[in-house]
């Protein structure tokens, strides 16, 4: 039942974060996967060859004005606790 609340309320926890941010200036893009492998970032003493595969899948990205990118990542906590009333929420 907890994943099933979070699911359900992620699409409208994200348009709530794209209308924020929109105010402030920044837009919001949807994103796919993000392969560690695709970035170039020379990251002192760390060799990615020598890493597993890694990635991230952000729910989307955020761009403001000076050029900033972040990654958004919505998280909707359910309003009740373990166990709840079903097998499936315990």
């Amino acid at each position: 039942a907890r994943m099933a609340w979070g699911n359900t309320q992620e699409a409208t926890s994200v348009l709530a974060a794209v209308n924020h941010l929109a105010r402030m200036g920044a837009q919001v893009a949807e994103i796919g996967l993000c392969p560690l492998e695709r970035f170039s970032y020379d990251i002192e003493g760390l060799d990615l060859a020598l890493l597993p595969l890694l990635g991230a899948s952000p729910d989307a990205v955020v761009r403001w004005p000076n050029g900033t990118v972040q990654a958004l990542e919505v998280k909707s906590h359910a309003p009740f606790g373990m166990g709840g009333s079903t097998t499936k929420s315990k």
